[in-house]
């Protein structure tokens, strides 16, 4: 509403105006609209947000005058023009070095005979030495470049005075005079100073620079529904009109998921949504996703090639737990397979992590997870591994189930009482077994499933993700 009849980019930028998806985690934010405070009390904390984001932001201004590293790590001097740039993330440190990336695989190296690629990273992680390690990346056939942390003393300042200049604009916006409307106006103004709006505005601006050094005809980035992808896309439009704005939906769909159908300005919505799968493109078209961008199925690196077959589940009692990457769902599905372990000690229990996370930090944040049964292993090897181990899969928001369920194994989602479906399997409508407690799960894992059942979810699975098809892109590139 907002964005739709008075959009700035500083607006845009703002993360809490972007709803993901329906998922306790992502509405932790919008509790304010519930909150039983007095209005002195909301006006208090309000007082102390606000300073504490101003004073971050300043601190990121006066580091930008010592910050040399400008604008991205890799310098400018080799960077050449290319026809495709990918915007992807370095989420962990193993991805350093290797050749596929996390998000887009091996489809940038696939292109290369066709078109050249460049992938710029954003940055999650917290202690990675650009100097010594952007080097690991030197053998691939497709360059890569990190986005700093950091940008230089005026961009920094640049960001602040944005985001006073539109917490300002904003005390102005007439959306009514309900209280909803008010706590609104007041929370929007509050987080309009977040350091995530200036996250965002940073990333926008490397991007803005990277494309005026490598001139693409097209830039492809993830699609979750994220503040920073609309500004990119927006950005872009605005600094050279004839490049090609391709959205990738790479996860998977959720029942709820809102922000990345929101039609907002035609400079903020991509020109393409290219999608993993026939199941999320055919999820996004009913949804409106013809109104927004045109949409097509490109594929994904998930998509499995030689399914295993599973002949009995009673000679291979193996569960992989397959959280997401979020520390609250992690202690949760973690804790109930405990209890699990303990109640079938034949069953051998697969603990795997999204690359967000680690057990390190998860087991010394939470004394429940420290003496484990034997039967629970925590997994170093990579999903394809784990998964032709297992014959059940216990998961919740996790899209590594697709995965599971294609080669057969058996899904086990973990429901809370009272809780919103966050099941990315909500429309699989066979196989689907739901369970609450210990006794639910013993349930499941003594039934028999049919040949039927499995080659039901594995159809499911391998239409969620199909193989690559670089000749959707390449005809995509040529006609725009």
């Amino acid at each position: 509403m907002l964005l739709d009849d008075e959009s700035t980019k500083t607006t845009c930028a703002i993360t809490w105006l972007h709803v993901i998806r329906w998922h306790s985690e992502f509405l932790k934010p919008y509790i304010i609209f519930f909150s039983t405070q007095t209005k002195i009390q909301l006006i208090i904390n309000r007082l102390f947000i606000m300073t504490r984001y101003s004073v971050i932001s300043l601190i990121r201004v006066i580091q930008g005058i010592f910050y040399k590293d400008y604008y991205w790590s890799g310098g400018q001097k080799n960077l050449k023009q290319v026809d495709v740039l990918f915007i992807s993330h370095l989420t962990n440190r193993d991805q350093i070095g290797k050749e596929d990336d996390t998000y887009f695989g091996s489809f940038a190296s696939q292109l290369q005979q066709h078109a050249t690629s460049l992938i710029a990273l954003i940055d999650h992680t917290k202690s990675f030495n650009t100097h010594k390690e952007l080097n690991g990346w030197s053998g691939c056939s497709v360059s890569r470049v990190v986005l700093s942390r950091a940008v230089s003393f005026g961009d920094e300042l640049s960001f602040y005075l944005a985001q006073q200049k539109e917490r300002r604009r904003l005390k102005s916006c007439n959306i009514g005079h309900s209280q909803i409307a008010k706590k609104f106006i007041s929370e929007l103004r509050c987080q309009v100073l977040s350091p995530n709006t200036a996250s965002t505005l940073r990333v926008a601006k490397q991007i803005q620079i990277l494309i005026k050094n490598v001139k693409p005809k097209c830039v492809v980035v993830t699609y979750e529904g994220q503040a920073w992808e609309r500004l990119v896309c927006s950005t872009i439009k605005e600094t050279d009109p004839s490049i090609q704005f391709f959205a990738y939906q790479h996860a998977a769909v959720f029942k709820f998921q809102h922000s990345m159908m929101r039609k907002l300005q035609n400079s903020f919505n991509p020109d393409v949504i290219l999608t993993s799968g026939n199941i999320a493109k055919q999820q996004l078209e009913e949804r409106g996703a013809r109104a927004l961008a045109l949409v097509r199925v490109l594929g994904s690196e998930k998509s499995i090639k030689t399914p295993k077959t599973i002949d009995s589940l009673d000679s291979n009692k193996v569960c992989l737990v397959v959280p997401e990457g979020i520390e609250s769902e992690c202690n949760m599905i973690f804790e109930f397979s405990i209890k699990c372990a303990i109640e079938h000690p034949n069953i051998q229990f697969i603990w795997r992590l999204h690359p967000f996370m680690s057990f390190t930090r998860l087991i010394d944040n939470n004394n429940r997870l420290k003496n484990l049964p034997n039967n629970i292993i925590l997994s170093t090897k990579s999903l394809v591994e784990d998964v032709s181990l297992s014959s059940y899969v216990l998961y919740r928001g996790s899209t590594a189930v697709v995965h599971a369920i294609s080669s057969g194994v058996v899904p086990i989602y973990l429901s809370v009482d009272g809780e919103q479906y966050i099941n990315p399997l909500y429309e699989c409508k066979y196989g689907n077994n739901i369970v609450q407690t210990i006794s639910d799960f013993k349930n499941v894992v003594q039934l028999k499933f049919s040949k039927d059942v499995i080659s039901s979810l594995k159809d499911y699975g391998g239409q969620f993700y199909t193989p690559f098809n670089k000749l959707v892109f390449l005809d995509l590139l040529e006609k725009r």
